[in-house]
């Protein structure tokens, strides 16, 4: 049941950040296809790439020669597996620190940025639903409590009020019931 709640209260806000989300992936992939699409390929044979640790790992799939390769390999980077590998590969390819500065800025917004913007979002989601059922059961119980107090306080301010009219009753002589017995 809370799970449901968490999904559902969730899914509408998930929406607009899974769309800033994408179209940050979109423009690193887009940029990264410019600059370096079709940089890696099997031909290749500069002394520097072929003794890369990226081509003795066998990574040529890694690359940005088409949009679905671009997008795959910046999935790959989002957690961090064998970032170094990926980056020293293009750099070596391209003989220049760009790909090295291209990589680090995908690091620090998709990774330290975007993930932990999608982390947090979970996270504050998930304590405010599980908060928002124990606070619920707390003020139906501080409810129910007050209802009892209540009704407790009206109990005895009528019985407070009832003997102080006895007893006026009383001294004017006029008694026409019997006074309450004392408690």
């Amino acid at each position: 049941l809370r799970f449901g709640r968490l999904f559902r209260r969730s899914f509408g806000r998930l929406q607009s950040l899974g769309i800033i989300f994408l179209c940050i992936g979109y423009a690193f992939a887009a940029l990264g296809m410019v600059a370096f699409g079709g940089v890696i390929s099997y031909t290749r044979t500069d002394a520097d790439f072929l003794a890369s640790p990226y081509v003795s790992n066998g990574f040529y799939a890694w690359n940005f020669n088409d949009f679905t390769s671009a997008v795959l390999l910046l999935g790959c980077c989002l957690h961090v597996s064998d970032f170094d590998v990926i980056a020293s590969g293009f750099a070596s390819s391209t003989n220049t620190v760009a790909a090295r500065l291209y990589f680090a800025a995908w690091y620090l917004v998709g990774v330290l940025l975007l993930l932990n913007v999608v982390k947090a979002f979970f996270l504050t989601e998930f304590v405010v639903v599980f908060s928002d059922t124990k606070k619920s059961a707390a003020e139906a119980a501080a409810a129910a409590v007050g209802k009892t107090s209540a009704a407790v306080t009206a109990t005895a301010k009528a019985t407070v009020a009832s003997r102080s009219a006895s007893k006026a009753t009383a001294a004017s002589g006029g008694a026409t019931h019997p006074a309450p017995a004392a408690v």
